[in-house]
């Protein structure tokens, strides 16, 4: 049962202002989310996501955009109004077949990302999720006589102003999300004396091993300088409350006294000095 044929100019344009919308939204939310659940190491929201948002967003949304449009959401619209045409059965209306079809063509997408190392159920919920806004652009264009009537400039200016007003709730929902623990924040493990002896490996063959009795071996470490080191020393662990839990060392020869924290997570944990390394977080991890 086919309801109306639609404009195909209106509908390409639909899809694109809300792919393209709905990519400027998305993808900082998905930078404060992620830049919560990583591990920063004290260093803030890294410089590549304030890099991402300031100059790359708008040229990655102008090309993102078009290409979800002709991939997902154009695709699907052209095979739900061709299935709807063909079908007799009265409750498989086109947007039921727009939706059935969303699902499948994400399967599909996901099937891409899986084979680039992303998870195959994640990327699929996700890219259905995607299908959503613009596809609901699409009806919407088709329904209103002003859409047809101003062309893309009102689409657009509809598409990116919806952007706008959502982004306060969008940035609330993500605050409370992150306060309530549904979306993880990052915390660092709780690792006691017994879990910090053992051997500890840098980058350059750098590694330090933290013995019993806080007895501490240094060898090939960097001095801060550019120059290697190698000694023996004391380390104990220091717990600061709310904040990181450190591991202070010291060194008996030429090595730096340095305050090391723990990071990374129970199952791969790590040692790391913020500024340590060049201009960066000097990190070691455990051997096995």
């Amino acid at each position: 049962m086919n309801t109306h044929p639609g404009h195909p100019r209106h509908d390409t344009v639909a899809a694109i202002a809300a792919a393209t919308a709905q990519f400027l939204l998305a993808v900082p939310l998905w930078v404060i989310a992620d830049a919560h659940a990583v591990d920063g190491y004290g260093e803030g929201t890294p410089f590549f996501s304030v890099l991402l948002l300031v100059f790359l967003l708008p040229p990655l949304a102008v090309l993102c955009g078009p290409a979800h449009a002709v991939t997902l959401t154009l695709p699907v619209r052209a095979l739900a109004e061709r299935a709807a045409a063909r079908t007799t059965a009265p409750w498989l209306t086109e947007p039921r077949w727009r939706a059935l079809l969303a699902v499948v063509l994400a399967a599909v997408h996901a099937t891409v990302w899986a084979l680039l190392g992303f998870g195959f159920l994640t990327a699929w919920a996700w890219t259905a999720a995607s299908a959503v806004a613009p596809l609901l652009a699409v009806s919407a264009a088709r329904r209103r006589a002003r859409v047809r009537e101003f062309g893309a400039v009102a689409v657009w200016f509809r598409s990116i102003a919806t952007a706008i007003l959502a982004a306060p709730v969008a940035f609330g929902l993500v605050l409370a999300a992150l306060a309530t623990g549904v979306l993880p924040e990052y915390r660092p493990p709780a690792l006691g004396a017994a879990e910090l002896r053992g051997v500890w490996e840098g980058p350059d063959g750098a590694t330090l091993r933290l013995e019993p009795g806080e007895r501490a071996v240094l060898i090939n470490f960097d001095d801060g300088t550019g120059d290697s080191c190698d000694g023996t020393g004391s380390w104990w662990p220091k717990t600061n409350g709310t904040h990181r839990d450190t591991v202070t060392l010291t060194p008996d020869g030429q090595c730096p006294a340095s305050e090391w924290w723990i990071g990374g997570t129970a199952e791969e944990p790590e040692l790391y000095e913020p500024t340590g390394y060049e201009g960066g977080p000097y990190i070691f991890r455990r051997r096995d």
